[in-house]
């Protein structure tokens, strides 16, 4: 009976050990975001903010105030993430509806003053933005500093290339002829 009882329960507490991780998982994929990333791929964060866009659907939840975490990740070591202490604005799920995030929406998660940065300086970023390379921007939805979607590469845009920037050579035309401020002095 006892040799029952220990077995019966090791069953049990064995379906519920392996079962947990998926439990967990799917309170914590209540909310599935899509990041879109659209040309034209420049060189400064700031303006990802007006060709990027986060669309968001929830299952369940209404009436949360929601907020975002990004990472910006680039193949060549750059990476740039939302500051954890910053207060960024929220947003509020309603009944099935998704949201979608662009534009202002979303300006204050691109600035480089509330970014932490890792392979690039903060002047180097303001000065002459992200180098060339491979980058991908991913987001996860957090309430009360708990994640209500998966992360990476669950949240994330495909990779875009930002192209090296070209240097042209300025040229200078003198006119063969004096100018006429000149020709009257």
């Amino acid at each position: 009976m006892i040799k029952h009882l220990v077995k019966t329960t090791y069953r049990y507490l064995s379906a519920l050990v392996l079962w947990m991780p998926l439990l967990i998982a799917s309170v914590n994929a209540q909310v599935v975001v899509n990041t879109i990333v659209s040309p034209p791929y420049g060189p400064f964060v700031e303006d990802y903010a007006y060709n990027t866009r986060f669309v968001i659907n929830a299952a369940d939840l209404i009436d949360l105030d929601c907020y975002l975490q990004i990472k910006i990740t680039g193949t060549n070591g750059i990476e740039l993430q939302s500051l954890v202490d910053m207060a960024y604005s929220t947003f509020t799920f309603g009944p099935v509806m998704p949201i979608i995030l662009t534009g202002n929406d979303i300006l204050e998660y691109f600035m480089p003053e509330n970014l932490a940065l890792s392979g690039i300086s903060y002047d180097e970023l303001k000065e002459r933005g992200l180098p060339s390379g491979n980058y991908q921007i991913c987001a996860v939805v957090y309430y009360m500093g708990r994640p209500l979607s998966a992360a990476a590469p669950a949240g994330c845009s495909s990779y875009f290339v930002i192209p090296p920037l070209s240097v042209t050579a300025i040229t200078q035309v003198i006119p063969p002829y004096p100018s006429e401020l000149t020709a009257y002095a």
